[in-house]
């Protein structure tokens, strides 16, 4: 992999952005993951469960309706958009490194 990522490297030094908001997006769900668990732990709720069970009252339950909101916004959104929004990234990077190096 590194070899590839230097052989890309030394053909446009540009490339490296594209590969550093990769990092980034990938670091995404590591720190969603850390916020769900800082939040299970304030709750108390212990695995398995994936939310507080029940109604619960946004008033009266502010850290168990917090936790719920969190866990939903972790696992609903984040993973499924990691993988797409790596291709797109690549596939743009790729796009505009070969444009770039034909002027």
């Amino acid at each position: 992999m590194a070899t590839i990522t230097n052989f890309i490297l030394s053909q446009n030094p540009d490339y490296v952005y594209p590969l550093a908001l990769n990092v980034f997006v990938a670091l995404i769900p590591v720190w969603s993951g850390i916020r769900v668990s800082k939040a299970r732990k304030q709750t108390g709720l212990k695995y398995p469960l994936e939310y507080h069970p029940g109604v619960i009252d946004e008033k009266t339950d502010a850290q168990k309706y917090l936790f719920n909101c969190t866990q939903r916004a972790s696992q609903v959104n984040i993973p499924p958009r990691s993988a797409s929004v790596f291709a797109f990234i690549q596939t743009l990077a790729l796009l505009y490194s070969n444009s770039r190096s034909c002027r």
